[in-house]
């Protein structure tokens, strides 16, 4: 047997076609409000914090028919940026888009409520787009420079692809007044960290491109630079500060057990961990 697309629509009472995906309920758990997304890829993922399920679509199949089957996908699996790129005028229209479709579709809001950050998506125009949540970069005039894609986790676990961005590597802002007025300014290696401490009302910037950032970016702001790595990616950060001479420091948190960064804080509720540790660091 041989299975498409449409053949889910068919099986679920209850699927609705968003385009790029069917929502309906998990067969892998007592699910009264829908939460699986069917991707057109090969793929699904459910979206309720006590499943979390992922997988393929033979899997989902075998769970729903006990049986082997063969799976007719729609277009290639093995991509590793977002697709539908070139669908819109520009990517400040595609990441204007996804911000629409991320406030019309709460169901997949719930990864960032997962992390803390929920309440980021109106303030800093978050947005979906095909299993990629966006996050378009501006300078400090308010023009639009690039967007960032982050995976959404089942496109991580299918890919092992965290971030996409394209174009030149830049410097990603979260709050340009706050930066300017602050006495310091904070480097992380991450949108998800940054956008945590600017919660909390840091002056906080982070590279578009992972851990490819120009001390030239801050040549303006004659203060300390503190420099905040994740753990285990010291080395990353003690180059950067080298770079900057004698305005880099380094700051070492301590992480609890199974955290590795600022917003993992976030997302385990230990805020004032996080706070309380920063504060006596940066005075």
């Amino acid at each position: 047997m041989t299975i498409a697309y449409s053949d889910f629509l068919r099986k679920f009472r209850n699927a609705e076609d968003k385009g790029n995906y069917i929502v309906a309920s998990c067969p892998f758990h007592q699910d009264n409000s829908p939460s699986l997304l069917i991707f057109k890829d090969g793929w699904f993922h459910c979206l309720a914090a006590n499943c979390s399920r992922s997988g393929t679509w033979k899997t989902l199949w075998n769970k729903m028919e006990g049986q082997p089957v063969q799976v007719q996908v729609e277009r290639s699996i093995y991509y590793k940026s977002p697709q539908g790129l070139f669908d819109y005028e520009s990517r400040e229209a595609l990441a204007y888009q996804a911000y629409i479709d991320l406030i019309h579709f709460p169901t997949f809001q719930y990864y960032l409520e997962m992390r803390g950050l929920v309440d980021a998506i109106d303030i800093h125009e978050i947005g979906y787009h095909r299993g990629w949540y966006t996050f378009p970069v501006w300078d400090r005039d308010n023009k639009f420079q690039t967007v960032i894609f982050r995976a959404a986790p089942h496109v991580q676990y299918a890919l092992g692809t965290r971030y996409w961005a394209d174009g030149k590597p830049t410097m990603y802002v979260p709050d340009w007044s706050l930066l300017d007025k602050g006495s310091y300014v904070i480097v992380v290696f991450g949108i998800l960290d940054a956008l945590t401490l600017n919660k909390f009302r840091y002056p906080v910037v982070t590279p578009t491109h992972g851990y490819v950032f120009d001390p030239n970016w801050l040549a303006d702001y004659r203060k300390p630079i503190y420099v905040l790595p994740d753990k285990g990616e010291e080395g990353a950060g003690l180059k950067l500060i080298g770079d900057m001479g004698w305005r880099g420091k380094l700051i070492h948190l301590d992480y609890p057990e199974g955290m590795k960064d600022s917003n993992d804080f976030l997302k385990a509720g230990q805020e004032r961990n996080l706070l309380s540790q920063l504060e006596t660091i940066i005075r």
